[in-house]
């Protein structure tokens, strides 16, 4: 029987070295090391490793933030950055787009959110309003989502536990075209359930 011994690398976090690449913090791809900004980046195989199913459980593994799960009917999941209600002034964008209607003053928050399909989620500190809008004014959380690297790629996973807890999701990507370059296509999808408690 062969068997398996954990070793430092399975319980230390990697550290970043200030290279990493953001793009929330000014629009462009810059390092951390040259931004005047606090940044926080938690990679897509952190959220898998530590089951993440929605933004909030990525929010908890952040310093200076406090949540509220499941939170109210009107807003979700809540979360406070900075001593305000992230929900309001927080901008939340999906590859650099902004999912918050703009008739709504709270982005309320659940499983909608893309977070097992992001690449990473970039977390900007402090106010934003000049880059972003006045929805900005605490900061920024960018989720981008994995880009095809081949033809089609897929990927799905389905969690279930106690008082009828059923999630499911799954990701579906690719290029097409001639050398596959004229399209790139993503589709994905999520659905949580829970008995009533």
């Amino acid at each position: 029987i062969r068997r398996n011994r954990l070793t430092h690398e399975n319980v230390i976090e990697r550290q970043d070295d200030g290279n990493m690449t953001v793009v929330s913090a000014s629009r462009s791809a810059k390092k951390i090391d040259d931004l005047p900004v606090t940044i926080y980046v938690v990679t897509g195989e952190e959220i898998t490793l530590k089951g993440y199913v929605t933004l909030v459980d990525v929010l908890k593994s952040l310093p200076s933030m406090k949540v509220s799960q499941p939170g109210s009917g009107e807003n979700g999941e809540m979360f406070m950055m900075r001593g305000l209600i992230g929900n309001q002034y927080t901008k939340i964008l999906v590859d650099n787009i902004p999912v918050k209607p703009s008739v709504l003053t709270d982005m309320p928050i659940e499983a909608q959110l893309p977070i097992r399909q992001a690449e990473r989620i970039e977390f900007i500190y402090g106010p934003s309003s000049a880059l972003y809008g006045a929805d900005a004014a605490i900061g920024v959380i960018n989720i981008i989502t994995r880009k095809a690297k081949s033809n089609v790629f897929a990927s799905a996973d389905v969690s279930l536990g106690t008082n009828n807890y059923k999630f499911t999701n799954f990701h579906i990507g690719g290029k097409a075209g001639r050398t596959q370059k004229i399209l790139e296509y993503s589709f994905f999808g999520s659905f949580t359930a829970m008995q009533d408690m």
